[in-house]
């Protein structure tokens, strides 16, 4: 088995599944990289495929665990029996290039988050992972506390002081985007809302008006509760971003009485 198996035997079906899994001890770290992708194109193969997945993750190889954790993540709810090692992963060392996969941390984010509410014991995890981890990641990890806990009191809290911090707009929209899970409830949230669809436009950066455009994504999606946002949004339907003119008006539509 070579590396071209990645875009091939996946496809053919579950027949080469025991070839494939005898594959996966393979002395070449290439051949069980490939072996990993490929076992995440069985997901209603999950009770035989998991745990050679799980002994993937912690190869001696980060191209072996990277594409092992993004293969958990494609089976998804049926990977459960690996929340353990995942959260594990979640302190994997690496810390190379992404240039095909990402980092291993962020993979085992990805998964935990594709497991879902089952995965509920590894929200303490993602949070400390979140504040001491791997920057790269943090849109993975954000995502996957919404995914498994929406309505978790820490979740929120981690999400809120992401929305105060000023260092990195990029995660403040990441949380802001991670909000609009939650829905009314995350009405607490709207001053720092309010103060990321505020943000300067000086430099026409993209990403502030993405960060603006998401601010204004969620406010709609709070509704009724995000009244206090009404002026600041009636202020960006004037915005230089026609994106941001766009939410601005939806987001209005939901909030006025």
């Amino acid at each position: 088995m070579r590396s071209w198996a990645e875009g091939t035997l996946g496809k053919i079906g579950t027949a080469v599944l025991p070839q494939v899994l005898a594959a996966s001890e393979d002395k070449r770290a290439n051949v069980r990289a490939s072996v990993a992708w490929i076992l995440g194109e069985f997901p209603i193969e999950a009770k035989r495929t998991v745990p050679v997945l799980i002994a993937l993750l912690r190869d001696k190889e980060t191209s072996v665990r990277r594409k092992a954790a993004w293969s958990l993540g494609r089976i998804g709810p049926e990977a459960k029996a690996a929340i353990p090692a995942l959260v594990e992963a979640l302190k994997d060392p690496d810390m190379g290039p992404e240039i095909k996969d990402v980092r291993v941390s962020g993979g085992a984010a990805f998964a935990l988050g594709r497991i879902g509410r089952k995965a509920k014991a590894a929200v303490p995890a993602l949070i400390k992972a979140i504040k001491s981890g791997d920057p790269n990641s943090q849109a993975l990890r954000i995502n996957a506390l919404v995914r498994i806990a929406p309505n978790d009191k820490d979740v929120f809290e981690t999400l809120i002081q992401l929305l105060k911090q000023r260092e990195d707009l990029g995660t403040r929209a990441d949380a802001a985007n991670a909000l609009g899970f939650v829905g009314s409830k995350a009405k607490d949230a709207v001053p720092m809302l309010i103060d990321l669809l505020n943000v300067s436009d000086e430099k026409k950066s993209s990403l502030s008006a993405t960060a603006r455009k998401i601010a204004a994504l969620t406010l709609g999606k709070i509704g009724k509760e995000a009244k206090d946002a009404i002026l600041a949004l009636e202020r960006a339907l004037s915005d230089p971003d026609p994106g941001v003119r766009s939410e601005a008006a939806v987001a209005l539509k939901k909030i006025k009485p």
